[in-house]
């Protein structure tokens, strides 16, 4: 006798059954997820939708992609609101005075204001978005604070072959900048006037200006860019890595003139940290790319515009002869150091880009440099 209202699994086999009963009984409607309740209603079935494999390293590329747009906006507000004080300390300051004036509002009526407003500006919303970032991604990619900023050791042979080679590229780097530059003035739009820096002639204004445009940045952008940026996009793709955190670092710089010489040099250093796992490679380059800019700046307008293009034609031609060196010998020691390990993925490098640029914090600081750009040039 079979019991259908019994919640035991019964296995029919009505091949065997007589033909009156195979044509009035029917197996019960089974199904998974289904629970009957006392009082005889049911729960409905919980089916549950399965990501592929590609669909969640994609939600996962766009998460660490946004940590470095939060970071790159949280900057840029941070800068804004900086400025904004500053100006009006400087306004305040200016009445007081009984001189107010362009350089007033700016620049704070004195050198010692300037500086201090170079060296703030940036370096602290830069250093307070990097720990905010940083330990929010701690607890959301189980990361830890080395693999943010490592510091493995590297050979000191090849760290300096690593850094001539680097500053070979920092020259050709800084000509593409200036070359930019040109074209944009050749069309009437003269954007370094707009952001042009003026050199003392005192040792105390060159040292202050070397701290300020060489020092500061070489650690506080490497740490937010090399450091958080990267590390968080290099759990998923090197190649990605190197792109995402130059593309951020350029956006940074908040002048299109700037954006390919600093995107140029954003690969350079990313790819030294990926290389070396290192902090170091790409913190000294930055200092050796910016303070070698300030001797120039400074030459050209304490000395002689002439000392300054001989100082940096000397400096450039002895820095290539020695990379082109360089480069043979580490191609030599190390055939894979130039290549880079993009691991396993189920996206190609296209599909990745426009996952990186689907992000509302990468749309959104893109359109903050877009304003800025735009903004400058009502300037000019």
């Amino acid at each position: 006798m079979i019991d259908l209202n019994s919640n035991e699994n019964v296995l029919f086999d009505l091949r065997n059954a007589p033909p009156n009963v195979s044509s009035k009984i029917e197996p019960p409607n089974i199904s998974v997820d289904v629970v009957s309740q006392p009082d005889n209603s049911f729960v409905e079935p919980n089916y549950q939708y399965y990501k592929s494999p590609a669909e969640i390293e994609k939600d996962n590329i766009q998460m660490a992609a946004s940590v470095g747009g939060k970071l790159t906006i949280m900057t840029f507000v941070s800068i804004f609101v900086v400025a904004i004080v500053v100006m009006v300390v400087g306004f305040i300051a200016g009445i007081m005075r009984d001189t107010p004036s362009a350089e007033t509002l700016y620049l704070g009526f004195t050198p010692m204001g300037y500086y201090c407003y170079d060296a703030l500006a940036l370096s602290i919303p830069l250093f307070f978005s990097s720990m905010i970032m940083m330990s929010s991604s701690k607890k959301k990619f189980k990361m830890k604070t080395e693999d943010f900023v490592p510091f493995d050791y590297v050979n000191p042979k090849k760290l300096l072959t690593i850094v001539i080679c680097g500053m070979s590229v920092c020259m050709i780097a800084q000509y593409l900048g200036t070359l930019m530059s040109i074209s944009y003035s050749l069309i009437g739009f003269d954007i370094d006037e707009a952001t042009e820096l003026h050199f003392g002639p005192t040792k105390f204004d060159f040292f202050m200006n070397a701290f300020c445009i060489a020092v500061l940045p070489a650690f506080f952008e490497e740490l937010a860019y090399r450091g958080v940026v990267l590390g968080v996009l290099k759990k998923f793709d090197n190649t990605l890595a190197i792109f995402g955190s130059s593309y951020l670092f350029a956006m940074l710089h908040g002048n299109i003139s700037q954006i390919p010489f600093a995107f140029t040099l954003g690969v350079m250093f990313a790819f030294l940290r990926i290389k070396t796992n290192s902090m170091l490679p790409g913190m000294i380059l930055h200092f050796g790319n910016n303070f070698i800019s300030v001797i120039i700046m400074h030459l050209s307008e304490n000395v002689s515009y002439d000392s300054s293009s001989y100082f940096e034609s000397a400096f450039v031609i002895l820095t290539i002869a020695l990379a082109i060196v360089c480069f043979y010998k580490i191609s030599k020691s190390d055939k894979e150091f130039f290549k880079i390990n993009v691991g396993n993925s189920r996206l190609t490098f296209g599909e990745k880009i426009k996952v990186f640029f689907s992000s509302a914090s990468i749309i959104i600081s893109t359109l903050i440099l877009i304003i800025e750009t735009i903004t400058m040039l009502s300037f000019v």
